[in-house]
């Protein structure tokens, strides 16, 4: 596995969407993206690019997939460019980005 790529330098001020750096996994089958220092109700959200829109990125379920102060990693799929935010932190929270193996062509 390759190393981690930071997508939000560690702050504790919040990232909204419209501002965050998209991280394109298409070239991956899957990547596992994590942050540190969450707390309580802190939580980064994750968006998949579609279409151009940036929509949640939704389980099979259809629940928004985040992570939480005891959901610290992910694993999600590769094929798409994705996008992180993050709330205003109690401590400087970083989000990070591990690529998995890449597609075969």
């Amino acid at each position: 596995m390759a190393a981690s790529i930071q997508v939000i330098a560690p702050t504790t001020g919040a990232v909204s969407e419209s501002s965050a750096t998209m991280f394109d996994a298409s070239r991956y089958e899957s990547i596992i993206v994590g942050a540190n220092a969450l707390a309580g109700a802190e939580e980064v959200d994750i968006f998949a690019e579609v279409n151009g829109t940036l929509k949640p990125a939704n389980d099979a379920s259809g629940t928004a997939r985040k992570l939480t102060a005891t959901v610290t990693f992910l694993e999600l799929s590769g094929g798409l460019a994705y996008a992180f935010a993050k709330d205003a932190t109690t401590a400087a929270c970083g989000v990070f980005v591990t690529p998995g193996s890449a597609k075969q062509r």
